[in-house]
C-alpha cells in the first residue's frame, strides 16, 4: 500500500503527493504558501475521497 499527502496551500489551492514526490517537494517548497498538509496512509482512499485534487507529476 503506497502512502501520500495532500498540500492545503493559503490560497484555497490543493495537490496531492506519492511519498516519494512528496521528499522531493520538501526540499523546494515555501512554506509561507502552505496552510496544512494531511498525511493518508492508503494513496487509493485519498484519490477517492478527494477525486478533485490534483495530482502532481
Amino acid at each position: 500500500m503506497k502512502s501520500g499527502w495532500i498540500i492545503n496551500f493559503k490560497d484555497g489551492g490543493q495537490l496531492f503527493y506519492s511519498e516519494e514526490g512528496y521528499q522531493d517537494h520538501v526540499k523546494t517548497r515555501n512554506v509561507n504558501d502552505i496552510k496544512s498538509e494531511e498525511y493518508w496512509f492508503d494513496i487509493n482512499d485519498l484519490i477517492k475521497k478527494h477525486p478533485w485534487v490534483r495530482k502532481t507529476p
